[in-house]
């Protein structure tokens, strides 16, 4: 479930990368310190170039993580949609979502998301008056 406050959401992103910077050069210490043990050879310079190399790309992968997951927080209904999408056991996602496709006036999917919810927690009685209230009227042919 998303968290609105940027200070306790903490998926795995950019901001990880300081971790990764800092722990950059004890991993080509460690990397020198095994090939010279391995090789007898203590002049060699590239397990640090593999190291930083290596290094710029994580953070490269990380950022373009932190870019995706920050267009989420541009709208309420893309970040609820992805909550919901990826909730297959909270009914709350699906509650939220469907109570802000209401809102934007997409009826037909707002029901969607309810009857999922509803599904998931068949018990709820804010659940239940929401699909009450918002469901279809029956066609007569």
């Amino acid at each position: 479930m998303p968290k609105l406050d940027a200070l306790s959401n903490r998926p795995l992103s950019l901001a990880l990368a300081g971790l990764l910077i800092a722990a950059a050069p004890l991993v080509a210490v460690a990397v020198s310190r095994m090939r010279a043990r391995v090789t007898g050879d203590r002049s060699s310079v590239w397990p640090g170039r593999i190291a930083a190399a290596a290094a710029v790309l994580v953070v490269a992968l990380l950022a373009q993580s932190t870019a995706h997951r920050s267009a989420l927080f541009r709208s309420g209904l893309a970040l609820w949609q992805d909550a919901a999408a990826k909730s297959t056991a909270g009914a709350r996602p699906h509650l939220q979502y469907a109570m802000l496709l209401k809102q934007a006036g997409r009826d037909r999917d707002a029901w969607q998301a309810i009857s999922i919810a509803r599904g998931i927690d068949p018990f709820s009685a804010r659940i239940d008056v929401l699909y009450k209230a918002w469901r279809p009227e029956k066609q007569t042919p």
